[in-house]
């Protein structure tokens, strides 16, 4: 029977943060084991092929979309002093690509630690990111860092660019609703947008990473102190400055006022932003229920809710 090695890697959900992350200011992500990436390395004859969502027949032939995936291959086989050939890779996500929930850096977690397995390797923390970074600056080109490093985290993190990463205790009598839009989202575009506004309008768009940097600070003792209100309208206001920002669109800005219309104490986009998902807070899971059933009729493809007193997806 030919070699076969396993390797996992989870979603993410950024509480607080995005974007401002990028200029130094704080943020706060929470791992998202409702989805997850399986990549399977299985000993072959010649050249490497793959298969996934994007791509199956050989790695060299694939699309510009796998570059990523491609270079980082090349990497950890040339880190590992081994041939790149004789191997295929099988990628099974039920993380939706392109929402911000952090799939790219999935894929690149779970790539890297099946090619450890596979090649009877050890794997440290350091050399995961420094190879899973490799990948993130290809598919967002100035990578905070942050989905790389929670992807590889089983508890929430405050992070700051040059200060690193701190876990998180949480345990917040309330609940977290994901909503899909359904849209393709585009973080390098979106972080590009937000470094030309910058340029553009200095002073509106360097207050506005400011202020979500400080929201993120504030969340951070909200989250301390239990205060599921508090946070609620802290994400609100960070959709406004995410808004200013111009990485939101009308289908995340329908959906974040469809959940504040249904109750939720609190809503904003996460991730990248132009797409992807948005999320919610609510302060029983009863209300929770009641938001996500309301994201779903006003046109959310896929909705998720995540308790964050147990760090579990409950429905």
């Amino acid at each position: 029977m030919p070699k076969s090695a396993k390797g996992h890697s989870h979603g993410k959900i950024i509480l607080m943060g995005e974007h401002s992350v990028v200029y130094g200011e704080p943020a706060i992500a929470l791992p998202f084991t409702a989805v997850e990436i399986v990549a399977t390395t299985t000993e072959t004859v010649g050249e490497v092929t793959i298969s996934s969502d994007f791509h199956t027949g050989t790695l060299s032939s694939g699309p510009s979309s796998i570059e990523n995936l491609k270079v980082l291959v090349k990497k950890v086989c040339k880190t590992l002093e081994q041939p790149l050939a004789n191997f295929h890779i099988d990628i099974q996500s039920t993380i939706p690509a392109g929402r911000g929930l952090g799939s790219s850096a999935a894929v690149a977690g779970a790539v890297i630690r099946s090619l450890y397995n596979f090649f009877d390797a050890s794997l440290s923390e350091e050399l995961l990111l420094e190879l899973m970074d490799v990948s993130e600056r290809i598919s967002h080109g100035s990578p905070s860092g942050l989905d790389a490093r929670i992807a590889s985290s089983i508890s929430p993190v405050y992070f700051q660019k040059d200060s690193g990463m701190t876990d998180l205790s949480i345990e917040l009598n309330a609940f977290l609703i994901v909503g899909d839009t359904g849209k393709i989202g585009d973080t390098l575009s979106a972080v590009s947008n937000v470094s030309r506004l910058i340029k553009k309008v200095p002073s509106k768009s360097k207050k506005a990473i400011k202020k979500l940097g400080k929201l993120a600070l504030e969340t951070k003792e909200a989250l301390i102190n239990n205060d599921p209100s508090l946070i609620g309208s802290y994400m609100t206001k960070a959709h406004q400055y995410l808004s200013q920002l111009q990485v939101s669109n009308p289908s995340l800005d329908h959906l974040v006022n469809t959940a504040l219309g249904a109750g939720a104490l609190g809503a904003k986009l996460t991730g990248g932003g132009h797409g992807g998902c948005m999320i919610a807070l609510a302060d029983t899971e009863k209300n929770a229920l009641h938001i996500a059933q309301a994201l779903k009729e006003a046109g959310a493809l896929n909705t998720w809710i995540y308790s964050l007193e147990t760090g579990e997806k409950n429905v």
